[in-house]
């Protein structure tokens, strides 16, 4: 490739145009046996069989099942090298090896995006370390690690007082303090984590209170607080089990604020944070270095539109509106 270029992020952005983007949880990718993990593994491992290690990483194909690249960095100069050489690999295709042969058919498999609660409250979860001092001028700390949350539309009710009239409070539902607890006030900051058992939930308590109202328009105030501590593995043999039991565990106190509809039953506007404190450490979250309590923080928002990405913990909601795609 001759000289190797100095690519800013903006540089990286401009070049991912030119390609398709396709995001997916590579750990179902490198174990399960749907269509698409065993496409995904013949393509850039060559063979269809799970694999024991990671496959994590940033892979470019054409749309026949040809490998063009492959690479598992962070860094932007180190992406946009690897994209530029697959990019000179295409041009050197015939149009019949870059498309798939004509009259194939595509298998395509259930998947855990189909319980996606459309008429429910999706909400996006954004984890990421705190200044030790939780200064508001300090630089941010990275990096951050995003998630997806659902709520079925009864579900999502529960985040509201049963009278919708200013001055009423009243507590939100213990299924949603639980989910969020289990399974979304966790330290994924660095890396993977595991989810907390129903008894390891130990003192969270959400109120909610009717803040104002505007026709069918309602504001309400969220306030709280949710702990979560675990010392040994409660939650049976699934393929989030670690090979060994970690103490850690998350604290934090919650404020937020919504605006509801009543007469659609839907959620126009959603803001909550929590801070607090994480510590301990689980087998892949990469906090080997970092076992002491540290500040956390934890942002949730609404949704984009169409952007259906199963949250990480999807198969230990316990709930009959979420089907599991290797049941059915």
């Amino acid at each position: 490739m001759g000289r190797r270029s100095v690519w800013s992020k903006e540089k990286l952005i401009e070049l991912t145009k030119k390609f398709v983007p396709v995001a997916d949880e590579v750990y179902r990718l490198q174990r399960d046996a749907g269509p698409e993990c065993r496409v995904f593994r013949k393509i850039f491992r060559g063979t269809e069989e799970p694999s024991r290690g990671t496959m994590q990483g940033i892979y470019v194909c054409t749309a026949g099942g040809a490998r063009l690249a492959g690479r598992n960095s962070l860094n932007a100069d180190l992406v946009a090298k690897m994209l530029e050489g697959a990019l000179e690999k295409w041009d050197q295709l015939s149009t019949e090896e870059r498309s798939l042969p004509v009259g194939t058919s595509i298998e395509v498999g259930p998947r855990w995006e189909d319980s996606y609660p459309s008429a429910g409250l999706v909400l996006v979860r954004t984890a990421r370390d705190l200044p030790k001092k939780l200064d508001p001028a300090a630089a941010a700390v990275m990096p951050f690690n995003p998630d997806q949350v659902w709520f079925a539309k009864k579900e999502a009710r529960g985040f509201l007082p049963d009278q919708l009239t200013p001055g009423q409070k009243g507590p939100v539902s213990r299924l949603i303090v639980e989910r969020l607890t289990r399974f979304h006030l966790v330290d994924n900051v660095h890396g993977q984590t595991i989810p907390y058992a129903p008894s390891e939930v130990t003192s969270s308590k959400i109120t909610s209170e009717v803040t104002g109202q505007d026709g069918d328009l309602v504001e309400v105030q969220l306030s709280g607080t949710t702990k979560a501590s675990s010392d040994k593995w409660l939650l049976g043999g699934n393929y989030w089990k670690p090979q060994r039991d970690w103490p850690h565990g998350v604290a934090t106190k919650l404020l937020g604020r919504a605006v509801y509809d009543r007469k659609r039953g839907v959620f126009t506007k959603f803001e909550m944070v929590a801070l607090g404190e994480r510590w301990g450490r689980t087998q892949l979250n990469g906090r080997a270095m970092y076992t002491a309590a540290e500040p956390i923080g934890f942002e949730f928002s609404l949704a984009a539109k169409g952007a259906r990405i199963a949250p990480t913990f999807i198969n230990m909601y316990g709930v009959d509106w979420v089907k599991d795609p290797y049941k059915q």
